[in-house]
């Protein structure tokens, strides 16, 4: 919060900042120069990645996708739409996986790559426990399916403009 502790030093201290082999620099440290700047930043929700998203589209597309979740992810670059910040990201509550997401945007958009596999009624009920939960907890969830890969497509377009 930027108040200082009761025993808080003047500018720098072993601490604090000060340390064996930042010694001959001590006599310049002053750490009430950097206190509005840490502020802003302890403020920040999320920072912007300095990964350029081509480098990052790249390394996704080294990971163990699928052929549908590399075919989606194609087509989002083709239409130049943001990479996903994560893909295959478990979300948890309290220590407990909901789900793992296979496309995920911040903040809190959750893309689901459905495959055949998912026709399967068991697998269905299954999805939908995962995702109401997530809906609960004020995730967007989203759905591109292998038979209308536009239809979801074009929702996460809408959703991410």
């Amino acid at each position: 919060d930027g108040n200082d502790l009761e025993d808080s030093c003047l500018k720098s201290c072993y601490s604090c900042i000060c340390n064996f082999y930042n010694q001959r620099d001590h006599k310049f440290f002053d750490r009430n120069m950097v206190r509005a700047f840490l502020l802003q930043l302890s403020a920040l929700e999320t920072l912007n990645s300095s990964i350029d998203d081509n480098v990052q589209y790249d390394a996704y597309l080294k990971m163990n996708l699928t052929t549908l979740e590399t075919e989606v992810l194609k087509r989002l670059k083709e239409q130049k739409v943001s990479i996903p910040s994560d893909i295959h990201k478990v979300i948890s509550k309290d220590g407990e996986p909901i789900a793992e997401v296979d496309f995920y945007y911040d903040p809190k958009v959750c893309v689901f790559i459905d495959g055949p596999d998912h026709d399967k009624e068991h697998i269905k009920i299954d999805d939908e426990k995962k995702r109401t939960k997530l809906k609960k907890l004020g995730y967007k969830v989203l759905v591109v399916h292998y038979k209308d890969i536009m239809k979801g497509l074009e929702e996460i377009v809408s959703s991410l403009r």
